[in-house]
């Protein structure tokens, strides 16, 4: 199961922000002149591929809000669930629903919420495996074992927890899965062994990451119905990789301000679509 829509939020009010850069240690200071300019970039390369981007405007005091994929998923049942964020500044994010609502207009869904106090990142902490009905998470301040229960049972996935080494604040720092392939860091776990195993039992060909290729978001990208999604550095990074076509757009200020790429902009709408009725 892969989107062929999805969800981006226009980033106002960009900026660095030191709340996150506490345990998120791609973050790196700096000039947020080019940010609106890269996520257009973004926004472009998506819809060149044919993909349908729906638009959410941000805020000026949401430093963060491009990464709408760590707050919200959509799900095939018309599930629209709301994550809880480790940190106040992203807490505030959430006050957005009501504008992705309306850009989800055309779309059936029921607005679904995690329990207050279960912290989990959404698509950052958790990287489903569709096909298996198998969602990955690294625990950390961000991803709570508790909660990655809570939200498996609500959609019916098991999960796959693990712990890893390093600065690995998000799963999707270091995992990506497509339709048959799935990208790792195997250094950053504990025991890689256990979730390497589980990967090519659900059929996929692994290719395994160096520092320097994750350092540069090699695993920060998603699989998308057009391609797979990925910045200019995510594509340098993993050369010739056989994962399909590639949908590439250079990024760096938002990543080296925000220490997420490509696939934490985006958050994929699995919706149905609402029924047209005819005259």
């Amino acid at each position: 199961m892969v989107a062929s829509s999805v969800v981006m939020v226009r980033p106002h009010g960009a900026a660095f922000n030191p709340e996150t850069a506490q345990d998120n240690s791609f973050q790196c200071p700096g000039p947020p002149h080019e940010v609106l300019t890269e996520f257009e970039r973004a926004v472009g390369a998506l819809r060149d591929a044919g993909l349908e981007v729906l638009v959410v405007e941000g805020d000026p005091d949401l430093p963060d809000a491009h990464f709408p994929n760590n707050w919200l998923s959509t799900h095939p049942d018309g599930r629209l669930l709301v994550y809880q964020m480790a940190h106040p500044s992203r807490q505030a994010e959430t006050r957005l629903l009501p504008r992705v609502l309306e850009a989800l207009r055309s779309y059936e869904l029921e607005v679904d919420s995690m329990p207050e106090g279960f912290v989990l990142e959404g698509t950052g902490s958790l990287v489903f495996d569709h096909a298996s009905k198998t969602a990955f998470a690294a625990l950390s301040p961000r991803t709570h074992p508790d909660a990655v229960a809570i939200a498996c049972a609500r959609l019916g996935y098991a999960p796959v927890t693990f712990e890893t080494y390093g600065d690995i604040y998000h799963t999707n720092v270091c995992l990506a899965i497509g339709s048959d392939w799935a990208l790792l860091y195997p250094t950053a776990l504990k025991e890689p062994n256990p979730v390497l195993s589980q990967l090519r039992e659900a059929g996929k060909r692994v290719h395994e990451l160096s520092i320097d290729q994750m350092n540069l978001f090699g695993a920060n990208v998603l699989a998308l119905s057009q391609g797979v999604a990925m910045s200019a550095s995510a594509d340098l990074a993993l050369g010739g990789l056989d994962i399909g076509p590639r949908i590439v757009a250079e990024i760096p200020t938002i990543e080296r301000l925000g220490g997420g790429s490509m696939r934490c902009m985006i958050a994929e709408n699995f919706l149905p679509r609402r029924m047209q009725l005819t005259v």
